[in-house]
């Protein structure tokens, strides 16, 4: 049922006002006749009609189009004048309509019938609206409420109460302490605080000890403003013991599987270190020189190999290896493998902290070793002492770049790393092309240098740090 029809008269003639008011009266309505020389003090939630003169309307109808915005159910605002002219100026100002003076009972009582059915027609719709919205709230598993800034309910649906200290039947009214724990309401009263000083929502957890067990319950508080002022504070309350007890499990499941992947990588290496010394042993029974540098070499690949699962070990990412020093221990064990050479030839390494995962750690490693090695075999044979520089970059868009260079002997005019039969050589192109999905570059100046481009990551997960 709707609220009593309350009609708001703003006149200055005390005798149009009496008039009004008893005709108004006589249709069964409340009238409400403040004096227009001061600002109007009257209950804008009983209120469904206000009627004004031209000169209250200049007076306070900046007040009364507010109020009639800011009502929840409608508020017709209606305008007497004399001058026809400036109705079109009225009703842009917010008014709904025009009655012409001097007023007609008739038509006066068919413009109130008319507005006030629309009032009903509100009123009836906010109801079904409020219906609506507190089914949806009483439906929600989570504790929905608002708190003044004493901490009392001024609304709430009595879910995730269980834990509750007082009685559930209903907390309006009640406060924070009343309805929680001590330590529980403390830290609420806190984040309400929090909340009102900042202006901003505030999220957290606590354990509710249980009988049984105990409950794991997330808040979060916001603020609910009115301008640039926090009228109240708005709640969620949610049982999370289940996504915590799913994520302790989900913690544990993804630990043992680190484990095992640790385990994994360093078995790999392990076994990758029996090849390598069954090599060596073979190796020393081998007298013909060419074929003890094919030992050499195949030993260098596996230890390249081997490195990249003795780094993934040792990570905390086993998903993901650090390439700076993943190509600083691999240039170690490659210059003291060729330990004959390595006291003549010196390494510059220039290297940015470059993320990478497995599968292009070890087609990178392998490539590094096929490199190093062509420079030790070749590039210094008529010198008595060299350098090799290994610059490695990420470029934008997670491009890396690899640039591996000596001052040696450089290559013959016209070289063409693609016409080359060195084993080495092509195992490095297709090692770039094929697995890296990169390009390969050299340029022979006073020496040789190459340079090779390639995408860091698949699922973009390279990052940078300047070393």
């Amino acid at each position: 049922m709707s609220p009593p029809h309350t009609i708001a008269l703003l006149f200055f003639s005390k005798s149009d006002r009496r008039l009004l008011g008893e005709f108004i009266e006589s249709l069964g309505h409340r009238v409400r006749s403040p004096e227009p020389h001061r600002m109007p003090s009257l209950d804008w939630g009983e209120i469904g009609v206000v009627i004004s003169d031209e000169r209250s309307a200049h007076q306070w109808g900046e007040m009364l189009v507010r109020e009639k915005k800011r009502s929840e159910v409608f508020i017709s605002l209606l305008i007497a004048m004399k001058k026809k002219s400036a109705i079109s100026r009225w009703l842009e100002f917010g008014y709904d309509d025009a009655l012409p003076m001097p007023l007609t009972k008739a038509e006066l009582g068919a413009r109130l019938t008319t507005f006030l059915r629309i009032r009903e027609q509100s009123y009836e719709l906010k109801q079904r609206r409020e219906a609506i919205f507190k089914a949806l709230i009483d439906s929600s598993s989570d504790h929905i409420f608002m708190l003044d800034k004493h901490g009392t309910f001024l609304a709430s649906n009595n879910k995730m109460i269980s834990f509750a200290a007082g009685s559930t039947d209903s907390l309006v009214g009640g406060t924070l302490r009343d309805a929680y724990s001590p330590a529980l309401s403390s830290d609420l009263y806190k984040m309400m605080k929090k909340v009102y000083t900042s202006k901003r929502q505030v999220t957290f957890e606590r354990v509710v000890p249980g009988k049984e067990a105990n409950t794991w319950v997330q808040y979060t508080l916001y603020p609910i403003m009115e301008g640039d002022t926090v009228q109240a504070v708005g709640g969620i309350g949610r049982d999370v013991t289940s996504l915590k007890l799913a994520e302790a499990t989900a913690t544990k499941a993804l630990r043992e599987k680190e484990s095992l992947l640790r385990e994994l990588y360093h078995r790999t290496k392990n076994n990758m270190q029996v090849i390598i010394a069954m090599l060596d042993l073979h190796s020393q029974a081998v007298k013909n020189g060419e074929v003890l540098q094919v030992f050499r070499e195949v030993e260098n690949r596996i230890k390249s190999m081997s490195l990249v699962h003795q780094k993934l070990y040792e990570a905390r990412d086993l998903s993901s290896i650090e390439m700076a020093s993943y190509t600083r221990d691999l240039v170690k064990l490659l210059v003291r493998s060729y330990k004959e050479k390595s006291h003549v030839i010196t390494t510059n390494l220039d290297l940015e902290r470059v993320t990478v995962n497995i599968d292009v750690a070890i087609p990178y490693g392998l490539v590094i070793n096929e490199l190093i090695s062509n420079c030790f075999k070749h590039a210094f044979n008529s010198q008595e002492t060299g350098v090799i520089t290994i610059r490695l970059r990420l470029l934008g868009g997670g491009e890396i770049e690899l640039c591996l260079a000596d001052d040696g002997a450089g290559m013959p005019d016209n070289f063409d790393i693609r016409e080359s039969t060195s084993l080495g050589l092509q195992s490095v192109i297709a090692l770039v092309e094929h697995q890296l999905r990169g390009i390969i570059e050299m340029r022979s100046n006073g020496g040789t240098e190459i340079v090779i481009r390639f995408q860091g990551l698949k699922n973009d997960e390279t990052c940078r740090e300047q070393e």
